[in-house]
């Protein structure tokens, strides 16, 4: 976990490549699933390239995985 003391010196590159809260959108939804379960989250960034993507929920996962009938291992997380 970083703390103040880590975070003041870094730039937000580097603060984001530190956490280990996040997925790549090439991931399939289930790596993503089990991230936020792991952690204890309910949404990750997507970082693509040291570059913040965007971020996917639990409820991405819900509304456009579950529901749509879309598989979570062959689904992108940039699907969702």
């Amino acid at each position: 976990m970083l703390s103040l003391s880590t975070i003041v010196p870094m730039n937000a590159r580097e603060i984001l490549m530190e956490l280990h809260e996040i997925v790549r959108s090439i991931a399939p939804v289930f790596e993503a699933v089990k991230a936020m379960d792991k952690f204890k989250v309910g949404a990750l960034m997507v970082i693509d390239d040291g570059q913040l993507a965007g971020i996917i929920t639990e409820r991405d996962y819900t509304r456009k995985v579950v529901l749509r009938d879309r598989s979570l291992k062959s689904t992108k997380v940039s699907q969702t």
